[in-house]
């Protein structure tokens, strides 16, 4: 909070993020003794707290810089590449299968016609001992 403090940011958006990350919470909380951070609920009074007693409030904050707009505009361009679905037929990628066979391997229907009562599969079968 004293760094966001020292360079000009607001630090209430610090309270403001801890906040959404604690109502985007759910499910079963982790036993104390596995937690790595404190509970979001007490890093949130902790935040309020120290903005509240040690920091003095500020006229203006800083809201963003010329810096951060650049990378924004980066991250932006870089998301819109990787999730275009508009690729090029040319390049190789993956295929999925369609049935669990592989393409070309006889269908369950032929070999029933074809007389004989199991399909031959190439692939390694597990089993217990």
């Amino acid at each position: 909070v004293q760094y966001l403090y020292k360079s000009g940011y607001d630090p209430s958006a610090f309270v403001t993020f801890f906040e959404k990350l604690q109502a985007g919470e759910k499910g079963k909380q982790v036993s104390k003794m596995f937690r790595t951070h404190p509970p979001t609920a007490d890093r949130v009074a902790a935040a309020k707290k120290n903005t509240e007693d040690v920091l003095v409030q500020r006229e203006e904050y800083v809201v963003t810089t010329s810096e951060f707009a650049g990378i924004k505009e980066r991250l932006t361009t870089l998301e819109a590449r990787n999730l275009g679905p508009q690729q090029d037929e040319n390049r190789p990628g993956l295929r999925r299968r369609t049935s669990g066979r592989e393409t070309g391997a006889s269908k369950p229907e032929d070999s029933e016609e074809s007389g004989s009562d199991t399909v031959a599969d190439d692939r390694p079968k597990l089993k217990r001992r």
